[in-house]
Order: C-alpha cells, then structure tokens, then sequence
C-alpha cells in the first residue's frame, strides 16, 4: 500500500530481531519508511546521522549496550532531538520506567494499537 505515510519515518530500537524485522515489515506494508537499530547507542546514532527527525521512536526498554531508558534520558538532553515522540513497547513497561514517552504498549505486540498510536503522530 503506498499512501500520504511514506513521507514518514518511524525509527524502531529494539534488540530481539525477529520483533525488529516484524515491526519493520509491518510499517512499511502501511506505507511508513522505517529505520531500525538493535540498542540504544545505534538508535542515537541513526537518529545523529539523519537528515530527517522520525516522526515516531517505538523502544524496548531491556537491550544490551544502552537500553530504552538510558536512550530516552539522552533522547531528551538534546534539544534538537527531545521532541521526538517515543513509544514503549517492551514486556517490562509501566509508568515507571516509561516517563517521557507518550505511552507504552507491553509485548506481545498488539500491532493494531501501536499503528493507531503511529498514525496520531505521524501525519
């Protein structure tokens, strides 16, 4: 399907790779260009090295290297990059370990919600 989302990006940080290639799949199927990164010190450096802010980060919290809390925490230390809306999708999420995002989805994905919450965003 190719529709007004292929202008968007959304940039997925997440360590499990099969997850990684599902989601990356599954937003481009609905027109989204996707970047993906396998921790938090590749999702920084992606997002360093591109011309264009993502419209939307969907994060794991638990990852090897940097994992999605330390990645938020530098997310919003830098002004260029703190508007950058965040989404959580991680078994380990709650509104403790989510603060400065937008909202968290726990795994198993339910890939409705998260295209919904992606689509709010990503205009």
């Amino acid at each position: 399907m190719i529709n007004s989302n292929q202008q968007c990006t959304v940039l997925v940080v997440e360590d499990d790779k099969d997850v990684r290639e599902s989601m990356k799949d599954a937003l481009e199927l609905e027109g989204y260009q996707v970047k993906t990164a396998k921790n938090g010190l590749e999702g920084l450096a992606a997002l360093k090295d591109s011309e264009k802010a993502p419209c939307l980060i969907l994060l794991d919290i638990l990852m090897p290297a940097m994992g999605g809390r330390e990645f938020m925490d530098n997310l919003k230390k830098d002004s260029a990059l703190s508007e950058i809306p965040v989404l959580i999708h991680s078994s380990i999420a709650n509104k403790d370990n989510t603060t400065g995002s937008i909202g968290f989805i726990k795994k198993p994905a339910d890939l409705f919600m998260i295209l919904q919450t992606i689509k709010t965003y990503c205009v």
